[in-house]
């Protein structure tokens, strides 16, 4: 069993809820050569630094869906708090699939309150076309929360209703 992590956005999980397929084509995993280049670490570890590298990729994401023509700064009265949202699905093998069902996901992760300020400006980076290396790296402070595939549709809910994800 391998373990693939999505990065994705908001607007994107919704519509993989709805669509209840899972697009893998951007997943990441531990593999081999991530193996090979730390050796002492363990594969929660590993795993770990992999969740951390799709939530990296996730702010790319949320800079395509708040982009194009959009000059509001994300996470101002004029433009929503971005949620980086990665998607850990679990699957046999890397498959040459482009989606897997909803039911092999294991877990989705989303960025809590408190991260908003760093992931808009992180958000705001991207945009920008400038190097955003220091927001970017900001961010690898900020741990995601953790939901089971049944509680994600609340944890929806809670965003929509302006309240902690997971806090009703």
């Amino acid at each position: 069993m391998t373990r693939m992590y999505v990065p994705t956005s908001v607007p994107r999980l919704r519509d993989i809820l709805a669509g209840r397929t899972v697009p893998v084509g951007a997943a990441l995993a531990v593999d081999d050569a991530r193996r090979r280049e730390l050796p002492d670490w363990s594969e929660e570890d590993l795993e770990y630094l992999v969740l951390q590298d799709a939530a990296l990729r996730a702010v790319h994401l949320l800079a395509a869906d708040t982009g194009a023509g959009d000059d509001s700064a994300p996470g101002t009265d004029a433009g929503p708090v971005p949620v980086r949202a990665v998607i850990a699905v679990d699957v046999s093998d890397r498959t040459a699939d482009d989606s897997v069902p909803w039911s092999a996901v294991a877990a989705i992760h989303l960025d809590a309150a408190e991260a908003g300020p760093a992931v808009a400006a992180a958000v705001q980076a991207v945009r920008s076309g400038r190097p955003a290396t220091d927001e970017l790296d900001a961010l690898l402070d900020i741990d995601l929360a953790w939901f089971t595939p049944g509680e994600i549709a609340f944890a929806l809910d809670d965003l929509d209703a302006g309240r902690e994800p997971g806090e009703r």
